[in-house]
């Protein structure tokens, strides 16, 4: 299904990609979209695809498996953002993890924490030099 509605959802993804500090690429979430070693939600309204999200699973050296959401872009995010966690939710559980991840904007916070979410980590950069 990757291939039939690639054109649509690629700017989407894009869009998120762009908040990534450079940490994701298009072409690899598509060939890791095309080899299943992500999974893609689309969001529809009518026939229309209004949100696209990627999520991938992640088993850490200690044994913690986690259901990472990578990418998330679209319209109309307060609209659909609890029913796409209820599925985010049952994918989690068939595929025994323990916890979702979001690394984002700090913006995600103020809908992410009427549904659950809390902060765990704080991530700080800065470019070698300077």
């Amino acid at each position: 299904m990757i291939p039939l509605v690639w054109v649509t959802v690629a700017p989407m993804i894009e869009a998120a990609i762009e908040y990534s500090h450079g940490e994701l690429d298009l072409s690899d979430i598509q060939k890791r979209l095309m080899d299943e070693e992500m999974l893609l939600l689309a969001v529809s309204k009518g026939k229309d695809i209004v949100a696209a999200l990627t999520v991938e699973k992640r088993i850490f050296a200690s044994g913690k498996i986690v259901m990472n959401i990578t990418t998330a872009g679209g319209e109309d995010l307060h609209l659909w953002m609890e029913k796409v966690n209820s599925v985010i939710d049952n994918l989690a559980l068939e595929h025994k993890c323990t916890e979702i991840y979001i690394v984002g904007r700090p913006g995600w916070m103020r809908m992410l924490k009427n549904i659950g979410y809390g902060k765990i980590h704080t991530v700080v950069s800065k470019k070698v030099g300077e």
